[in-house]
């Protein structure tokens, strides 16, 4: 008798549902999303396809670390992270349906639509749209936002890598695009990395100045501050780096305009939480939170939000989990508890604490005064 194994993804999501992993509401949403679409998703058009999920997983088999004492050792993804990449990469859409609307949409490339969000208007010969159905990736933009150090970076080098090489997609460009070039280079550097580090990639990539490449695709870093056009991408991946750093969406609109050509394109995000409620960040952190809370339907926009949950101490390490998914593995408790004391004795870094550990959006970055010192202060003055 044959027993069918679960994949990593419905794993994890029936763990956080069981109550087995701590996690924060955002995340819960996310994994009862993904455990409700298995049960109804075939209706909007959508199918999850395990071995895609599993293939996706298993490339980071081919990767290794390449800083800090994980250094040197093969890229085992968490729990948490198979969730993301397997989501990303098992989620697939019904050629034909639009992945905003789930509504069918002219097969002929010369009807389609133009209304929609979603572009069906390939301009370039190797990557027109077949003229059968198919079955494409459904998630066109992620949303992941954890605290510090929970490996977003690493992960964001392995998908970019994923997406550029070995996603079927001929002529592929991915960026990795942050505000600055340095900033950007982090992700790319990472990749970089591993492609030196592996056997297998370095057979298949070159490492060039600035450019990874592989035949005609090619994975690069991009920095805003390099002056950028709307002119010449053709995007098929665009990993931002610590979107809430953004104080402009002339990057985010040039890049995601660039991918309408593109079959199954993929805008990967992360980042920490922020503190200004006005930025591009602030607006697709809010628009994820309506995705999975069901406020707005949206089958192409995947979501995975760690944080504490408003009723919750951000003081009590109980509640750490929430926002630090990897707490234990690239972050230590001992270390979180000492930014927590250093946070309690020093109102000024409450904030800090609380945003960068906590994945709490705060008002503003310090905060110079504990309410509570405050108010038990509260009484009448004798100015005599």
């Amino acid at each position: 008798m044959t027993v069918a194994v679960a994949s990593p993804v419905t794993k994890y999501a029936d763990a956080v549902r069981d109550g087995r992993i701590v996690a924060g509401k955002w995340v819960r949403l996310a994994t009862e999303r993904h455990l409700s679409d298995l049960a109804t998703g075939a209706v909007r058009g959508l199918r999850f396809d395990e071995e895609a999920a599993d293939h996706a997983i298993q490339f980071f088999g081919f990767l290794h670390h390449s800083k800090g004492e994980w250094a040197g050792r093969v890229f085992k993804l968490g729990s948490w992270q198979e969730f993301v990449v397997g989501s990303l990469f098992g989620w697939q859409r019904e050629y034909g349906r639009c992945p905003q609307c789930s509504s069918w949409l002219p097969l002929d490339p010369a009807t389609l639509v133009i209304d929609c969000r979603a572009c069906f208007a390939p301009d370039d010969e190797e990557d027109q749209i077949p003229a059968e159905k198919g079955w494409f990736r459904r998630f066109r933009t992620s949303f992941v936002s954890t605290g510090r150090k929970s490996g977003k970076s690493t992960l964001a080098a392995g998908i970019g890598l994923l997406l550029a090489f070995f996603d079927e997609a001929p002529g592929a460009e991915v960026y990795a695009s942050a505000t600055k070039r340095d900033q950007a280079k982090i992700i790319w550097g990472e990749a970089q990395r591993m492609v030196k580090s592996s056997p297998e990639l370095r057979g298949e990539i070159q490492v060039l100045v600035g450019n990874l490449s592989s035949g005609n695709s090619k994975f690069m870093p991009l920095g805003a501050d390099e002056g950028i056009t709307g002119d010449g991408p053709n995007v098929h991946g665009n990993l931002v780096d610590e979107l809430h750093a953004h104080k402009t969406r002339a990057m985010w609109d040039v890049l995601i305009t660039a991918m309408g050509s593109r079959r199954q394109p993929l805008t990967f995000i992360v980042t920490t939480a922020g503190s200004d409620r006005t930025s591009i960040c602030w607006e697709q952190h809010e628009y994820g939170e309506q995705v999975v809370s069901g406020v707005v339907d949206d089958d192409s926009y995947f979501v995975y939000i760690a944080a504490i949950d408003e009723e919750d101490d951000w003081r009590d390490p109980a509640c750490w989990p929430k926002a630090n998914p990897n707490l234990g593995v690239s972050v230590k408790l001992d270390y979180l508890t000492t930014q927590r004391d250093q946070a309690v004795s020093s109102p000024a870094k409450q904030n800090t604490f609380q945003r960068l550990h906590g994945g709490r959006w705060t008002q503003q970055v310090d905060r110079w005064i504990d309410i509570d010192l405050w108010d038990s202060q509260h009484g009448c003055v004798d100015v005599d």
